[in-house]
């Protein structure tokens, strides 16, 4: 997910890649349509379910799409491979983006996603999962198709659903936690340096300090 510093301004989607093994032009008329009724999430279709330089390049075009009324932007990645290589450099210097990488191996560490706002989404998807899956229309979750089980199409926009209702609620009661998630992190601190104090970084093997 891309999470915007400035909390009341969640103007960039959440991304969700999904595994297809036909590529994504071959997800339903209908299946995306569905996707479409959720404004908070964009999903994307791909053979890995990975986020290849194919799909950061049309990643990179739509955040720009979505803060060209913020001028020149910087953007906090965290050094995967398709995000450094020197075609998707070149573009974001086009698009007047500046590129951010966070330390290599860190991102547990140091994003203000990973171990900030992300894990709250975690939980709260996982309960909504937890509720709906001791529906007992869905509670062949596990099951094969061929014995009543759910389809992946019918598992994929029960996560689209979950993700978006997490993310709503999230904006809806804990958004000023965002621009806090920055400035624990170190991102959104003087240059100078006299405001290293509020950096708050915790170990790798601690799951996130954060509980809202």
């Amino acid at each position: 997910m891309t999470l915007c510093a400035n909390a009341p301004t969640q103007d960039v989607v959440i991304e969700l890649i999904f595994r297809n093994d036909t590529g994504g032009e071959r997800i339903s008329v209908d299946e995306k349509h569905f996707y479409n009724a959720f404004p908070n999430v964009h999903v994307r279709s791909q053979r890995k379910a990975w986020a290849d330089e194919s799909i950061m390049t049309d990643y990179v075009r739509d955040f720009r799409l979505q803060t060209l009324d913020k001028g020149d932007v910087a953007l906090v990645l965290d050094r995967h491979g398709s995000q450094a290589t020197p075609r998707m450099r070149t573009m974001m210097e086009m698009l007047d983006i500046e590129c951010v990488f966070t330390p290599a191996n860190c991102t547990d560490c140091v994003s203000p996603v990973d171990p900030n706002v992300g894990v709250w989404l975690k939980r709260r998807v996982y309960q909504m999962q937890e509720d709906e899956l001791e529906l007992p229309e869905n509670r062949n979750w596990g099951m094969p198709v061929a014995l009543g089980g759910l389809t992946t199409m019918a598992k994929r926009k029960h996560t689209v659903r979950w993700i978006s209702q997490a993310w709503s609620d999230f904006q809806a009661y804990h958004q000023n936690n965002c621009t806090a998630a920055f400035v624990d992190t170190g991102i959104l601190t003087a240059l100078d340096g006299s405001e290293k104090h509020k950096i708050k970084l915790w170990p790798k093997a601690d799951e996130g300090q954060y509980t809202f």
